[in-house]
């Protein structure tokens, strides 16, 4: 780093634009929770602020992975903020998604010998694949376990956990007393869609892939617009080789191993153009 005080402060320049976007999204939500107090606009609020907040959804992933920031409380700010926008918290997405999922993404039922299944697992414990709907319902249900699970071989995250979780919930009980009618529509209802659509946004990544190479065990989305909004999360394969890499830093990445993934597996839709499975109605692109 140079010793300009925007270098100082942040490790990625590309992290300014994600900061700045939460805080404007976050300062928003407080004017609305402030501000408005009938039924009828919270809940119009409401609507349109959840496309908007999809952002933070693949943000608060990436910053779960890589801090954005040398400075302990600027990450801190960000953590919290995230976890207001999309109900799960900094450390929810590292005991479920970084010491789970990244570790055991290509175990799926049914499980041969000792194996830890994939805290997303996308098939039955027969080894059929769910549908998308049937997944996320599926997450959402086993999440909180899985957290738990994984936090007794993390003990210290889980820790950091349960602090974190409880500090929400004094915030949300404050909110309450000053109005709880903008706390519901302003707070709730909007943060656990999005944890229902963090669910719902990763189905595509890996089901039906039943491998054990990880080049042929997710699916690439490249469309510029897709990874402009959702922060290059498209970079799936990428991201899954070296979790620890930057998101900036994915594109590049991808390049350079992009001949090692077969062709199918990389789409360039902002919609991926999955084949349409009639006999359940869901969507598949393996």
């Amino acid at each position: 780093m140079n010793n300009s005080k925007a270098e100082k402060l942040y490790i990625y320049k590309s992290d300014v634009f994600p900061l700045v976007l939460v805080s404007i999204m976050f300062a928003i939500q407080l004017y609305a929770f402030i501000n408005l107090t009938g039924l009828w606009e919270l809940m119009v609020f409401s609507l349109l602020s959840m496309p908007f907040l999809t952002f933070s959804v693949a943000y608060s992933h990436h910053h779960a992975h890589i801090s954005m920031s040398n400075s302990k409380w600027l990450n801190g700010y960000v953590n919290r903020i995230l976890s207001l926008q999309v109900w799960i918290n900094h450390y929810a997405w590292k005991l479920h998604h970084n010491h789970g999922h990244h570790l055991n993404y290509m175990n799926q039922y049914p499980l041969q010998d000792d194996v830890s299944i994939d805290e997303s697992n996308w098939t039955r414990t027969d080894g059929s694949k769910m549908n998308r709907f049937e997944y996320t319902i599926h997450l959402a249900k086993t999440t909180l376990k899985r957290v738990k699970e994984n936090g007794q071989k993390h003990e210290k995250v889980y820790k950091k956990y349960m602090t974190y979780r409880l500090q929400n919930y004094t915030i949300y009980f404050v909110l309450f007393l000053y109005s709880p009618l903008a706390l519901i529509f302003v707070f709730i209802i909007p943060p656990l869609v999005m944890s229902l659509y963090t669910f719902w946004l990763t189905y595509p990544h890996h089901s039906g892939l039943r491998s054990s190479d990880p080049y042929k065990a997710s699916r690439s989305i490249i469309s510029p617009l897709y990874n402009f909004w959702f922060t290059n999360l498209g970079y799936h394969t990428a991201h899954h080789i070296r979790p620890n890499l930057h998101w900036s830093l994915l594109p590049n990445y991808h390049e350079s191993i992009k001949d090692k993934i077969p062709e199918h597996l990389i789409q360039e839709r902002v919609f991926p153009a999955f084949e349409l499975d009639k006999s359940r109605g869901i969507s598949d692109a393996s």
